[in-house]
């Protein structure tokens, strides 16, 4: 409900109401301070997103159903013989060689956490889009709005990615687990930054879904797998696809000891890039001229 308390004719309006707390000294009311008022209001708006989000019974079932499917398939499919591969962002000269089920089960991997990640996100920033705007004409500021949505962003890409996480360290053997962890929280933030951009973008959800989905296909699904991208014609439209840093990263944690930090800076680098787009966009679109 949308509050405003007429203090005097000279004082004008107030968007947020007095506090009818007594103060510390004992004369009169005092005004609960504006960042108490954003706190509280921060709290209220992510709990309400969490819970219209899962509100639709197709979220808590695509985040468990999505992986476990990828998994059965590439752990049913592929054979457990070595394969050679090299990462083109470490050196043209070192091979890493593992079981071609190893690969494909840290690949596909990577490959439901971006399309989960990019799905989610678009579906927080798409959905209740007049309900936001009436928020913001109530008094709610837009930057607590859009934050409220990436708290819920960030907590689902950390529960997914720690879920995908021990899938695959209890069915296959990694040299750096916690790097291995923070490859895939990197390709999760990478692909729910697109996914909030294409969100504040479309507002058509089939388009968004499109968008989301034929990305993710072709590059965490299809160019990023090593096997794939060491004989490629083309390298360099790989290399300026989003997967391409987290991937290089994810793989090389998983089987190799090779140094990896500048990967993870550029992948970093890249999430924020996007992300700083996505709210730039999003603070213009809730913005209301008064």
């Amino acid at each position: 409900s949308c509050v405003v308390i007429e203090s005097s004719p000279k004082a004008g309006y107030h968007r947020f109401p007095p506090d009818p707390r007594p103060s510390p000294d004992g004369s009169g009311l005092r005004i609960e301070g504006r960042e108490v008022v954003m706190l509280n209001g921060l709290y209220t708006l992510a709990w309400m997103t969490l819970i219209e989000l899962f509100r639709r019974r197709i979220i808590p079932i695509l985040l468990v159903v999505v992986p476990t499917i990828f998994f059965l398939v590439t752990w049913f499919t592929t054979k457990d013989q070595n394969v050679l591969f090299k990462l083109v962002s470490i050196s043209d000269e070192e091979f890493i060689q593992v079981s071609m089920r190893s690969e494909g089960m840290v690949f596909m991997g990577l490959a439901a956490i971006g399309v989960l990640s990019a799905f989610l996100s678009m579906t927080l920033i798409q959905r209740n889009q007049e309900a936001n705007r009436r928020l913001i004409v109530c008094g709610t500021h837009p930057v607590t709005l859009a934050l409220s949505k990436l708290l819920i962003m960030f907590g689902i890409m950390i529960a997914v990615s720690l879920y995908i996480l021990i899938i695959l360290l209890v069915l296959i053997d990694v040299i750096y687990p916690f790097k291995l962890a923070l490859g895939l929280l990197l390709l999760s933030l990478i692909y729910g930054s697109f996914g909030l951009l294409v969100g504040t973008l479309l507002k058509g959800e089939l388009e968004g879904i499109l968008a989301v989905v034929l990305l993710a296909n072709i590059d965490v699904g299809w160019l990023q797998n090593p096997i794939f991208y060491a004989a490629a014609k083309n390298e360099l439209i790989i290399k300026c696809l989003p997967a391409f840093f987290p991937s290089q990263y994810t793989m090389a944690a998983a089987f190799s000891e090779i140094p990896v930090a500048n990967l993870g800076v550029y992948s970093v680098f890249y999430a924020c890039s996007l992300l700083l787009i996505a709210c730039s966009l999003f603070w213009l679109k809730m913005k209301i001229h008064r």
